[in-house]
């Protein structure tokens, strides 16, 4: 697995939480065209997609009518409502580490670039990214994959095979696909795991503690919070017949560094590792409790991507063990 160099980012629900004044701001616009919504939550649906889109899908707006929706929303977003937001905890820490560690941040946005750089400046965000791209004010290059390859365009020397996209909703996993790059898709922003996962991502992160580990170790699935912590999901391209045996590889493997871990932590720490199968794939739930979570990362990264090494091996081992079964 590529070890990934530039990483793009989506901005609203993935970096900040911008429901109260994307909503109040659609709220604004619609008031000016006869339509009175009391009830802001019904509004959230907008925060992501181009606003066009939006306008004309939920309202059945012609062109006409959703450019002027826009124009009458940017009227209040513009002087109050990209303040009406705030930075999702951990962002500011996760960049320091990304910096730290050598990688390249761009913001990639369907929110017009003018917004987007006054938002993160306002934050005190903007310093730790090389390029902030998004949409043009006359609504062109509002289309993910077209800012996503915009973006691009300003970093020619770095190989497709070492960008990811990370973004909370569909549009930004189909952008990233659109441009033969890899995703990141969070699960705290505005995009339900079920639209993530129908989206195609890559790796899903539940937290933003999550994001981190996963761009470390691609082999990785999903990091994702459960009601006893951290499941850690891992899958392997292998018939239902390796799952019994390419679990006890990956339980040895975990089982030895944990109890390492539970003797210099002190107690027990409660490991399951549980092979499912679906079509040619082998996927490993490694559930473990979140105080454990973090040295664990890189061991259950390994053992998996020595799994995918000795499948070759492994399946031998299940052939020769199914023959003898026969008998």
């Amino acid at each position: 697995m590529a070890a990934y160099d530039l990483i793009l980012f989506d901005l609203d629900g993935t970096l900040t939480d911008p429901k109260e004044g994307i909503t109040k701001s659609v709220q604004y616009a619609l008031a000016k065209h006869g339509i009175h919504v009391e009830d802001r939550g019904s509004l959230i649906p907008f925060i992501g997609p181009p606003l066009l889109d939006s306008f004309r899908h939920f309202y059945g707006f012609d062109e006409g009518q959703a450019r002027q929706a826009v124009a009458d929303y940017r009227e209040y977003f513009a002087v109050t409502g990209m303040y009406e937001n705030a930075v999702f905890p951990g962002i500011p820490a996760l960049f320091e580490d990304l910096t730290a560690a050598g990688k390249q941040l761009a913001v990639a946005t369907s929110k017009p670039t003018v917004f987007a750089k006054q938002i993160l400046s306002h934050f005190g965000l903007d310093g730790y990214f090389t390029h902030i791209v998004g949409s043009n004010l006359d609504g062109t290059r509002c289309v993910k994959g077209e800012v996503v390859a915009a973006a691009l365009e300003l970093f020619p020397e770095v190989d497709r095979r070492c960008v990811i996209m990370v973004g909370d909703r569909e549009h930004d996993i189909i952008g990233a696909k659109a441009n033969g790059i890899a995703s990141l898709a969070v699960a705290y922003g505005y995009g339900s795991l079920e639209e993530l996962e129908a989206a195609g991502a890559d790796q899903i992160a539940g937290s933003i503690d999550a994001i981190a580990p996963l761009l470390a170790y691609p082999v990785l699935q999903s990091i994702l919070p459960s009601g006893e912590g951290q499941v850690v999901i891992g899958t392997v391209p292998a018939p239902f017949a390796f799952a019994v045996l390419s679990a006890r590889v990956l339980a040895d493997a975990v089982d030895g560094a944990n109890g390492e871990i539970a003797k210099a932590q002190g107690g027990d720490a409660d490991i399951r590792i549980i092979p499912r199968h679906r079509a040619d794939t082998v996927s490993f739930e490694v559930n473990v409790s979140a105080d454990r979570c973090q040295p664990l990362w890189p061991v259950v990264a390994e053992a998996l991507s020595r799994l995918h090494a000795d499948l070759p091996a492994i399946k031998r081992e299940a052939e020769r063990l199914e023959r003898s079964c026969r008998k």
